[in-house]
């Protein structure tokens, strides 16, 4: 039997090579673009560069080719990319510098797509018509996406020009991404380090001026913990107000998480006017019409001016994890404008408690799931994985004894994360269910007496972490998976770097002082000048106010890390 398994895992491996051997086997000949007009093209941002197209300054079909040659480039170098269509995508450039050149000449300019002419990445595991959709699993590197999904056809309705797809983890479930079939996605910042996950290609593609814009997704932090590993710009909108219609997981139907707690689309970009576009672009009526599940809330405009230019914004931050003085640095830059911040701390209960809620709800139903597929299609789990699935097959009493362990010798924090990795019956999904609406409501109750507009909090505990302390860290998610809990809109900014001092492992405190502490610890050591970003979350529904407040903050820091060149 082991010889078979491990026959069948042989010819899994075999097909997903060829996948990528088929892939780097295409060349792309490309034009040269003058010197003076990359570097106009690479310093601007999705606005100008529509505008820069309108007044005859430049073509899309050179936005696309400076922005193609760099991601053929640093995007296979990195890891970064899992298919690129860059042909396909310069011939649609032509068709939309014909279809402006009409526009101008007619005096309509201003009715070309927010997006007209711009190219972007897609998220591997978003369905793009003809394009692979792997989800990171060797045994579906031959999936082929039959159709766009909403999110796609509604950004190719603003003029969008998708070109390449971004690497993900395998399941797209963890921080780190990393798959058998492309490889582990590097940090165009430090190869040595994690690009976050699951929309860490994207994120990196971003950082790396191969892309001026990328659709990601989000269940506990995946467009967010990729932007400020990579110190880009990353927005989160309330699930349901942008459509997930045609984003899949690696199962049969390939139909997303139905659990309490439900993933989003959402962009990721150079500036907060990137993501203000490409939101604009999602949130209208011709999705509501092709996904009924989405809430018919078209972008208010009005909202979003009216937040931007309130004199006096109360908000919350977390005064007690304020690593690297990220939430400090932002309470001055807003008080400096007026506004008000107080502190907004959680009991260490209240912590625990929103922490096991979010990882329960992740694990009803699907890790059960994944295992069986898993194991059906003779495909085995990456590293970082291996743990979480070996304990999730173990007998409830053996479940129990290893919690304890961890909890009195290792890790209280990890212990109580692991408590929750295991099946679930009926009444256990009542009782989770029930558990996520008192806290919701004490949360909202809590939020409402202290008058907050905002909260700011951080993202991550630390810059980027080491891939060598991935296994620890890439399902370190209590700063983010709390939106997710609340189902708040919530964005990244990036606000500055890692300084010195900063870059040595006595410069974090961490009460806990356990497994997890060493390793974050372990991965500060050699950080200096590593971006570093904060969290920016209002209540459900706010999605205009949160990408307002983050203009105001990002505005104040105007913070843009250049990556090395590659």
């Amino acid at each position: 039997m082991f010889l078979y398994r491990e026959t069948m895992h042989l010819s899994v491996k075999k097909k997903a090579k060829f996948r990528l051997d088929q892939r780097n086997a295409k060349k792309f000949n490309f034009k040269d673009i003058p010197e003076d007009k990359s570097n106009l093209i690479l310093q601007s941002d999705v606005a100008q560069l529509r505008q820069l197209q309108i007044d005859g300054r430049v073509t899309s079909y050179e936005i696309v080719t400076v922005f193609a040659k760099r991601c053929h480039r640093i995007g296979r170098k990195l890891n970064l990319v899992t298919e690129e269509y860059y042909d396909e995508a310069l011939l649609t450039a032509q068709d939309k510098d014909r279809e402006r050149e009409l526009a101008v000449r007619n005096g309509r300019a201003n009715e070309l797509g927010l997006l007209h002419g711009i190219p972007v990445s897609i998220k591997d595991h978003v369905n793009e018509q003809g394009r692979h959709v792997t989800v990171g699993v060797m045994s579906f590197c031959d999936n082929i996406a039959k159709s766009d999904a909403v999110v796609v056809q509604q950004w190719k309705d603003q003029g969008a020009i998708p070109m390449v797809k971004g690497n993900v983890p395998q399941l797209v479930f963890a921080l780190q991404t990393e798959n058998d079939i492309y490889g582990r996605a590097l940090n165009p910042h430090d190869a040595t380090r994690s690009c976050g996950g699951s929309s860490g290609g994207d994120a990196g593609l971003v950082a790396s001026r191969c892309v001026p814009l990328a659709l990601g997704t989000d269940i506990g932090g995946s467009i967010r913990g990729p932007a400020c590993f990579n110190g880009v710009y990353g927005f989160k909108p309330t699930a349901n107000r942008v459509s997930y219609k045609g984003c899949i997981i690696p199962l049969e139907d390939g139909t997303g998480p139905q659990g309490p707690i439900l993933p989003v689309a959402g962009p990721l970009g150079y500036t907060s006017n990137d993501l203000l576009i490409a939101t604009k672009s999602l949130m209208n009526q011709t999705m509501f019409d092709r996904d009924l599940d989405t809430a018919p809330l078209p972008f208010n405009e009005q909202r979003y001016q009216q937040t931007l230019n309130k004199r006096k914004l109360r908000f919350g931050y977390f005064e007690e994890t304020d690593f690297m003085g990220a939430s400090d640095a932002t309470r001055e830059k807003l008080e400096a404008l007026g506004h008000e911040v107080v502190p907004f701390n959680f009991h260490h209960n209240e912590a625990f408690e929103y922490i096991e809620i979010f990882v329960a709800s992740c694990s009803i139903g699907v890790l059960g799931q994944f295992c069986d597929m898993m194991e059906s299609k003779h495909d085995k789990f990456i590293t970082i994985y291996q743990e979480s699935f070996l304990f999730y097959t173990l007998p409830r009493f053996l479940q129990k004894i290893v919690v304890a362990i961890f909890s009195t010798c290792i890790s209280k924090r990890k212990s109580a994360t692991m408590g929750q990795v295991r099946k679930y019956s009926s009444d256990d999904i009542d009782n989770i269910l029930r558990r996520r609406a008192r806290f919701v409501e004490n949360f909202m109750q809590r939020w409402d007496d202290m008058k907050l507009d905002g909260l700011i909090s951080p993202a991550f505990p630390s810059c980027a972490f080491k891939h060598a302390d991935a296994n620890e860290l890439a399902f370190l998610v209590p700063f983010l998976a709390l939106q997710n809990v609340l189902n708040f809109p919530s964005g990244i900014v990036p606000i500055t770097e890692v300084q010195n001092g900063e870059d040595v492992d006595t410069a974090i405190y961490d009460k806990a002082n356990d497994l997890i502490t060493r390793h974050i610890k372990n991965s500060m050591r050699d950080s200096f000048g590593m971006p570093i970003g904060v969290q920016i979350s209002t209540p459900k529904w706010k999605d205009e106010e949160c990408l307002a407040i983050m203009k105001i903050v990002g505005d104040q820091f105007k913070f843009m890390k250049k990556t090395p060149e590659l």
